[in-house]
């Protein structure tokens, strides 16, 4: 089952204590409003300008049905404590009364535990990746530019060799040897070099290593290959280090709150390995019909 980076970002928080749920007593597309809470808060306890505003997570919409703005969340720009009314950058559709909601409190801003979280999927390590959009072949043509998402190490090639049925590319897998991939400088593509000049406009599949790609939105996809606890553990413990080193150590609940995520996440690293990498390609080869002429 996939993980959005929405639900991930709210584990993150909740995990951290960092998150104050409640029910909405009214709202729009960009303000959430919850009489509830009114005066128990200070104007400044979901963040500020100066430190960063955190964010407003939609948990679950009222009517039961999973309709918008569910599963989405919002940065949040101002609150109001006496009227108990949050502003929010714009949702896909205005919050309802009785719509459950989860604010998080300003001591990581939201943009800065995007790129906290975005930082601990990276250092989970390499992920075995496809892409089959960037290269087409093209008549008398062997050298192909590479996408610089690449550039760590290119494990195969594949061709396709039937283009008459979207759901039967009959990819025929190249054994290195017959394909090569040259590196080029930093900021430069490298380039898949063919042995011969395949029949154009036949799509090229290319599997690479590469850490895990850069989440944004609230329904991005965290990749089904890293198991939805291990992500958790792992940007739970990309925050507490950040908490740490902000507070230099000086908050002992932080320190543990690290050691306990560092130590999930390398049980959770055993349990559920990553994919083991290999190189790719049949050891056996047959000439396949989009190279012969």
């Amino acid at each position: 089952m996939s993980q959005s980076f929405g639900k991930l970002l709210e584990s993150v928080y909740r995990e951290l204590g960092d998150l104050v749920v409640s029910r909405a007593t009214g709202g729009s597309t960009t303000t959430v409003t919850d009489t509830t809470i009114a005066d128990r808060y200070d104007n400044d306890e979901f963040g500020s300008s100066e430190i960063g505003w955190g964010a407003v997570f939609l948990l679950r919409d009222a009517g039961g049905a999973g309709a918008a703005p569910e599963g989405e969340f919002s940065r949040i720009s101002a609150f109001n404590e006496s009227t108990a009314e949050f502003t929010i950058d714009t949702m896909t559709a205005a919050v309802a009364s009785g719509d459950r909601y989860g604010a998080t409190r300003g001591r990581i801003s939201l943009d800065k535990m995007v790129e906290l979280c975005n930082e601990g999927l990276r250092d989970l390590g390499l992920l075995e990746l496809v892409d089959t959009t960037t290269l087409d072949t093209v008549s008398a043509q062997t050298e192909y530019a590479c996408s610089a998402a690449w550039k760590y190490k290119v494990l195969g090639v594949d061709l396709q060799t039937n283009i008459n049925d979207a759901n039967d590319n009959r990819w025929h897998s190249l054994p290195y040897g017959y394909w090569d991939y040259i590196p080029a400088a930093a900021g430069s593509a490298g380039l898949i070099v063919l042995k011969d000049q395949p029949t154009e406009s036949r799509d090229i599949r290319v599997w690479y290593l590469a850490q895990h790609p850069e989440l944004n939105d609230y329904d991005d996809t965290v990749d089904e290959q890293v198991n939805p606890q291990l992500a958790k553990w792992a940007c739970v413990s990309s925050a507490a280090r950040h908490l740490v080193n902000e507070t230099q150590g000086t908050e002992s609940w932080a320190i543990q709150k690290l050691n306990d995520a560092n130590a999930r996440t390398e049980m959770l690293r055993r349990e559920f390995p990553l994919k083991a990498l290999r190189k790719r390609g049949a050891k056996l080869f047959k000439l396949p019909v989009a190279f012969q002429r």
